[in-house]
């Protein structure tokens, strides 16, 4: 191995180590935890089957942290996401399996297509797909097709969630990266799942995108509106 490859690696597993070192951390100091389980279903028995579960790109490290509180019920079902298969993303992915989440490596420009066949693959095997619909460039809050289509693919219904934090940082980034602060509280929110016809077409496939669309951006009014209350 040459000199070069070895001081990659160390940076690399010094990143993963410290990244995960900050977001336990971090865990360990919110003041409660808010779950809501939106219409007043059992979001936990509705996990128990395979879900593409959708929420927006913001989102992300809130997701990666809250992982245990609503997946954590769950012993042998397993949550996939999509990552890029770039080097930052590869450090994001193996932060996010120290938290029980695995990947499949691409995004909507790179490696799209058999990065979308592979999570249709997970989901038909049991497993959950997780999905940031408007990533990985936005525009924020706006739904691409991928979702809908892997959960038509698949058979594994939707599932939208929305998610606040009542003091948090907004990174410079074209999301505004939501980071929670030391001691927060966090809202989740689990919207009813959303069945996805296996025939759909044209304009019936583009209602249903914005029917997901339009729930997600409820369901993140409703988290934040959660410490007005």
């Amino acid at each position: 191995m040459s000199m070069k490859r070895l001081l990659t690696n160390v940076k690399v597993a010094f990143a993963v180590a410290f990244g995960t070192l900050v977001l336990k951390g971090l865990y360990l100091t919110f003041r409660s935890y808010v779950v809501n389980y939106g219409d007043g279903f059992d979001a936990k028995s509705t996990f128990e089957q395979p879900r593409v579960i959708v929420f927006w790109h913001n989102g992300q490290i809130i997701m990666v942290i809250s992982a245990k509180e609503l997946f954590g019920h769950l012993k042998r079902r397993k949550i996939y996401t999509l990552i890029s298969p770039h080097s930052d993303g590869r450090i994001i992915a193996s932060v996010a399996r120290r938290f029980k989440i695995d990947s499949v490596a691409g995004s909507s420009s790179k490696r799209g297509g058999p990065a979308s066949r592979e999570l249709v693959e997970k989901a038909l095997g049991g497993s959950h797909v997780a999905i940031t619909p408007d990533g990985p460039r936005g525009p924020v809050y706006e739904m691409k097709p991928g979702a809908v289509r892997i959960s038509q693919l698949s058979g594994a219904w939707i599932v939208p969630l929305g998610v606040a934090a009542d003091r948090c940082w907004r990174l410079k980034s074209w999301d505004r990266m939501i980071v929670p602060k030391p001691f927060a509280r966090i809202a989740l929110v689990v919207g009813a799942p959303i069945e996805v016809p296996e025939q759909l077409e044209g304009s019936r496939f583009d209602e249903i995108r914005m029917k997901v669309e339009e729930q997600m951006n409820s369901l993140m009014k409703e988290a934040e509106s959660y410490f007005n209350a």
